[in-house]
């Protein structure tokens, strides 16, 4: 797991802006940097910032890993949401140190 975040402040939340160049920047900062659709979602960025649009494919294919990848971060899933020990700040998903 790597995180380019050094805090949780610096943790872009999902831009309101629904031009497609916003959203796949959003995606590609805080996917997961094994997601196996950071490539595509790459390649379709590159094509887009080149061409100056996506083609009818790859904008639904798009549209798919980008409300996936916003339930991961709102659930909190997502790498660059969790802390040094993997925790991702929710108390019911900490492991338990020591005992009473």
């Amino acid at each position: 797991m790597s995180c380019v975040f050094e805090c949780p402040s610096q943790i872009p939340t999902r831009p309101s802006d629904e031009r497609w160049a916003a959203q796949l920047r959003w995606v590609l900062a805080v996917m997961d940097d094994d997601d196996k659709s950071m490539a595509f979602i790459a390649s379709c960025f590159s094509n887009l910032l080149k061409y100056g649009g996506l083609t009818e494919k790859q904008a639904e294919a798009c549209s798919r890993v980008i409300l996936r990848i916003d339930t991961d971060f709102h659930e909190g899933v997502l790498d660059c949401l969790q802390d040094e020990y993997g925790n991702d700040g929710m108390l019911s998903h900490m492991a338990t140190l020591g005992h009473c």
